[in-house]
């Protein structure tokens, strides 16, 4: 199709001289008072704009009528290859992939009693999940689900160094079994404190409506039982620095056989001083951080979580039992398609030449549109151009005609 710009040149490509032209073309006009103020009728300048623009646009549209029929026939010829080369082999092809995918379900579908034993067990823990839901009606209030297990963890490792003296009282020429006795207590702190808070947590979910004093005793005797070591624990620290003090005496000689009952009457003392009282302070400082920790990392409810994440994997499994069949059917389909890819391929080929086609038709449409609204727009400024000049030169009242539109003046001509 001719560029519409080789119709249209002369209109968009309008500059100011040119809409000055049309200006004094009204002016000289206006100066001999016409069009007159009775007439009811375009002036001859504007009918001459008018009946100009209106040639060229019918050439245009004569032009893109062709072009629009052009590309209709194509696109009916794209079609009937389509449905004659491909129509002969569809029937065929349609009963043989219905034939392999009736056999595929019968397999791995939801029929089989696999399928149906993973579909109940996700039921059943939706059921459930669903329940605690409605009974609580919020959503699983948990925090540092992910950080909870690396922190509780260095809280544990972090206890090693705080009581591995403690133990140097007893085990100084042994290195190792303090390390591991200290790691043991660290690990048994940490436990503790998570079990305190998560019971406390489990406290708080007044949704169940049951008594927690039977919970509270347990809590406050396991709270007592770790001060109780974390003061010993201060207390061997203690006696290790004042054995350590002893005038020109080392650990070792302190704890040989010659010596070994005048220390042992030294630690029958309870009394803590700075150094004990540091590692008890720092004692309960990690035992009360893992309490805090645990009691946000769960929900006040006991069975929430857990049957949150016992839906979230019979989801899984579901969904990947059903990947696993889709996957399957993928990849028959793949296999099936392969034997017949001269048809598909051609098909694909048809619907693409057929969906450009369609496109440049909408182009087509879209272009007639555009350049529609710029020929009324540029129209539109002669004629008021024309009207400008005519209404500043002339003495007498303008034409009645002039108060229309001139956008809908030019629309009845232009369609």
């Amino acid at each position: 199709m001719e560029d519409s710009a080789a119709f249209f040149r002369k209109y968009f490509d309008q500059n100011q001289n040119d809409l000055r032209r049309y200006f004094r073309l009204g002016e000289e006009d206006g100066k001999n008072e016409l069009p007159k103020t009775s007439d009811a009728v375009l002036s001859s300048t504007e009918l001459e704009i008018l009946n100009e623009a209106e040639g060229v646009w019918s050439r245009f549209k004569s032009t893109h009528s062709d072009q629009h029929n052009k590309i209709e026939k194509e696109i009916e010829q794209a079609r009937l290859e389509i449905e004659g080369e491909i129509s002969s082999t569809i029937d065929k092809i349609s009963d043989d992939k219905n034939s392999e995918l009736d056999l595929l379900d019968a397999q791995y579908g939801t029929g089989t009693s696999e399928y149906k034993a993973i579909k109940n067990n996700f039921d059943k823990s939706e059921s459930e999940l669903s329940d605690v839901r409605k009974l609580l009606n919020r959503a699983l209030d948990i925090k540092f689900v992910h950080s909870y297990l690396p922190v509780m963890i260095f809280l544990g490792i972090a206890e090693i160094p705080v009581n591995r003296l403690a133990f140097e009282l007893f085990f100084e020429q042994s290195p190792l079994i303090s390390l591991a006795l200290s790691g043991a207590i660290g690990a048994l702190f940490v436990f503790f404190a998570h079990i305190i808070g998560s019971q406390l947590r489990n406290t708080q979910c007044i949704e169940l409506n049951r008594s927690n004093s039977g919970t509270y005793v347990f809590l406050i005797a396991l709270i007592a039982i770790s001060l109780i070591v974390m003061y010993f624990l201060g207390v061997m620290r203690e006696q290790l620095v004042a054995v350590q003090a002893s005038a020109n005496l080392n650990l070792e000689d302190m704890l040989n056989e010659d010596t070994q009952n005048s220390f042992s009457g030294g630690i029958t003392s309870l009394a803590i001083g700075s150094k004990g009282l540091m590692l008890l302070l720092l004692n309960i400082a990690i035992f009360i951080s893992g309490m805090i920790l645990a009691y946000f990392r769960h929900d006040p409810h006991p069975q929430y979580e857990y049957l949150s994440n016992k839906y979230e994997k019979a989801k899984q499994q579901l969904l990947k039992y059903e990947k696993q069949y889709e996957m399957k059917q993928i990849e028959m389909l793949r296999e099936y398609n392969q034997k017949h890819s001269f048809n598909k391929s051609l098909q694909r080929q048809r619907e693409a030449q057929i969906e450009s086609i369609m496109r440049s038709r909408q182009s087509l449409s879209e272009l007639e549109n555009v350049n529609k609204d710029k020929l009324i727009d540029a129209i539109s400024k002669r004629i008021r151009n024309y009207r400008d000049g005519n209404l500043k030169s002339r003495t007498t009242e303008k034409p009645k005609y002039f108060d229309q539109s001139i956008y809908a003046l030019i629309g009845e001509r232009i369609k």
